[in-house]
């Protein structure tokens, strides 16, 4: 089981910072303790900061990238997502 409880905790109540920004700090966290994270949206992963900044976009050549744009179809990305996480990352042949 993956241990967060050495996430950033330095945000306090009343701080002046975009909730976007504070959950990007989270996500960067959380992709580098978790290997089978990932990250990705639509069209609007620069502004709502949901890239993983340490890695790549998942593209027929670079497996190796954990960013997935999606589109605009949120059902197919949830679609997606839970597809590739029931089959146990991705899986090339």
């Amino acid at each position: 089981m993956l241990d967060v409880t050495d996430l950033v905790d330095e945000y306090q109540t009343g701080d002046q910072i975009a909730t976007r920004v504070a959950s990007s700090d989270v996500l960067q966290q959380l992709a580098k303790a978790n290997p089978q994270f990932w990250g990705g949206a639509a069209d609007l992963a620069s502004s709502n900061k949901t890239a993983l900044k340490d890695d790549g976009n998942f593209t027929p050549d670079n497996y190796a990238g954990r960013n997935v744009y999606y589109g605009v179809r949120e059902f197919g990305a949830a679609t997606a997502t839970n597809g590739i996480n029931l089959r146990g990352g991705a899986v090339l042949t």
